[in-house]
């Protein structure tokens, strides 16, 4: 299922999505990323004529985008100490506790719940003066007020903080303490460096994404997962052809007629078989193909060529480990060829049979920029023209 929907994100405030290699929902850009938050975000119930963008609420900081990497740490997310020059000495530095992006976006969904967020200076309250506020029957009415709100007055007081590639860092260590508050919503604990409460509001809510090919995702425990609800997007190759259709005017139809390949048909057996052979997380995301159609017409084999062997070939030696056997078995012998062993390579010291099995085939990948890729892609999905593609002369292996 790969639809998120309203109360996908109400019931479950810190949400996880995660892709295979490749997929649209990959954001490449804070422009796509702007068209999908837009509708949760709008400020009113139904507005056509509001166009509210990425980078407008951006700049009234009720978004952040940030990327987890593996030195981020829990200083930069939550608060640390930062050197800052010391302006009757430039040679000498202090150290000074800042806010990190979390508590900064926890201080502006709090104000917001208590009416004093201005967009136009989105920092202007401490956390530590907002929480001072929160007397029992207060954070009570705030609280619950919230929960009770129809939709789309929900939507003017939420805040979303979005974390690419979650899983690349070691979130433990960089959420700390948070590991509680994200648990228990409204719940104070302490900081570690500032000794003050924090609180993580009803309004925020936190958009992971991750790459279900990583093998960093074993990084994620069960405690952290515990936090967090995960959505899982598939492969999905009907909405590869609705964005062809949407962003290029191109029908399915069209693209078989015009490129000759059954893309539909291409995509689903090489997915078939890396299921089979590897797992399902190690599927081939649609996107590969549809930077295929960017530009005009007459490039499009040349960009399904280039995308062929530069990009996909190279993911499933990654997969594979270089076992070009199974690579085989998933694109065919128009690809991976056999190879010969040939005795002449080797000093005459030793008998070649008595160090390998000079009977069993070894394989190897074949790059041939002759090969018309069209019918060697075809031959993937249907298995009688497998062999119909002859290998040109110049070809080369690796």
């Amino acid at each position: 299922m790969n639809e998120l929907n309203e109360e996908t994100y109400e019931k479950i405030k810190s949400l996880i999505l995660k892709q295979f290699p490749y997929m649209k929902e990959k954001f490449e850009d804070i422009n796509e990323l702007s068209k999908e938050l837009k509708k949760e975000l709008e400020g009113g119930e139904k507005m056509p004529e509001k166009i509210i963008t990425f980078e407008k609420l951006h700049n009234e900081g009720r978004i952040e985008f940030i990327t987890f990497h593996p030195s981020y740490s829990y200083e930069e997310f939550v608060e640390g100490y930062k050197p800052k020059k010391v302006e009757r000495d430039p040679r000498e530095v202090d150290f000074v506790l800042l806010d990190g992006i979390f508590k900064k976006m926890c201080a502006r969904a709090l104000a917001s719940l208590l009416n004093k967020y201005d967009p136009k200076n989105p920092d202007n309250f401490e956390l530590e003066e907002l929480i001072s506020e929160l007397i029992p029957d207060v954070k009570k009415r705030i609280f619950e007020g919230f929960e009770q709100m129809p939709e789309y007055e929900k939507r003017k007081k939420s805040f979303v903080l979005i974390i690419d590639e979650i899983n690349r860092a070691n979130i433990s260590k960089v959420l700390g303490e948070l590991i509680y508050a994200l648990e228990y919503r409204g719940e104070a604990v302490r900081l570690t460096y500032s000794q003050k409460d924090l609180i993580v509001p009803p309004n925020l809510y936190i958009v992971g994404t991750m790459n279900t090919a990583d093998t960093s995702i074993a990084l994620i425990d069960i405690a952290l997962r515990r936090r967090f609800g995960f959505q899982e997007f598939m492969p999905d190759i009907n909405r590869m052809f609705k964005i062809l259709s949407d962003e290029y005017g191109l029908s399915e139809e069209k693209i078989r007629e015009k490129l000759g390949l059954d893309l539909r048909g291409l995509i689903s057996i090489m997915n078939q078989r890396i299921s089979t052979l590897a797992d399902r997380e190690k599927q081939v995301g649609h996107t590969f193909f549809l930077n295929v159609f960017k530009g005009d017409e007459k490039t499009w084999k040349s960009n399904l060529k280039r995308i062929w062997f530069k990009e996909i070939i190279p993911l499933l030696q990654q997969y594979f480990f270089n076992d070009y056997k199974r690579i085989r078995m998933i694109i065919g012998k128009n690809f991976v060829g056999e190879r010969q062993i040939k005795e002449d390579k080797f000093c005459k010291t030793e008998d070649i049979d008595d160090v390998i099995d000079t009977e069993e085939p070894r394989y190897e990948l074949i790059i041939n920029e002759n090969v018309d890729i069209i019918e060697a892609l075809k031959s993937i999905y249907i298995p009688k023209t497998e062999s119909s593609v002859e290998v040109s002369s110049n070809e080369t292996t690796t």
